[in-house]
């Protein structure tokens, strides 16, 4: 069963008007279904797709999917006012998550807002695709929500985070691989990276952090 049927939204109405956060999952190729359909399980949140630069308009938070990176670029290269839109939430300091392709923070499709080197499909192709447990490292604040134990992880094709080049930059969670640790998520500021794809497992922990720590806080600061 796929992530899109756990947390199906089909069976919820959202008021806009009453939630507390609007946020957007750009929706040009990959696997941003999944993410608005968790989202839209919580209360607080709309979540919706975004396509162009006015879905943009009044967001509080954007995720940024896994899917084909390559392809992910060359469709916001398409639509420049789309880019410039991008580029302007990063310089506001919108909260922004990327998974898996989607956390590829310099890469110029994620308008490059993190200071970290990435090596792309470092475990492999999509046949050695895995799922292991991991337990988030202390730089990972839990002042709004219960604190994350170890979690299932799903990894395709994922990329890692194989340079830290800022101490603004802090690990949230490494795996051993090869008997070598990794690192596969990372946050710097209101930016988020995660080399795995919490949208396709039954636990919505990473989503529920997330808006309750970094989205709603950014917007009642706003406030």
């Amino acid at each position: 069963m796929s992530s899109a049927s756990m947390f199906t939204s089909s069976s919820r109405v959202h008021d806009p008007s009453n939630a507390k956060v609007r946020i957007g999952v750009l929706a040009l190729q990959g696997a941003f279904i999944e993410h608005i359909n968790i989202l839209n399980s919580f209360d607080d949140v709309f979540s919706f797709p975004v396509k162009t630069a006015a879905d943009c308009e009044n967001i509080d938070g954007l995720v940024l999917p896994g899917g084909e990176s390559t392809t992910m670029g060359k469709l916001i290269t398409i639509d420049p006012d789309l880019r410039e839109k991008l580029e302007s939430l990063v310089v506001k300091g919108v909260p922004m998550w990327g998974t898996c392709a989607g956390g590829k923070f310099p890469d110029p499709y994620l308008l490059r807002a993190m200071d970290i080197d990435v090596t792309r499909n470092y475990f492999g192709p999509q046949t050695m695709s895995f799922t292991t447990a991991i337990r988030p490292t202390d730089l990972m604040r839990f002042h709004n929500t219960k604190r994350l134990e170890a979690f299932d992880a799903t990894f395709i094709r994922a990329p890692i985070a194989s340079s830290i080049n800022s101490e603004d930059v802090h690990v949230l969670g490494t795996i051993v691989h090869e008997e070598k640790e990794v690192v596969v998520a990372v946050e710097q500021g209101p930016f988020l990276g995660t080399s795995f794809h919490p949208e396709l497992t039954m636990d919505d922990s990473w989503h529920k952090w997330w808006v309750n720590e970094r989205v709603i806080p950014m917007k009642n600061t706003e406030a």
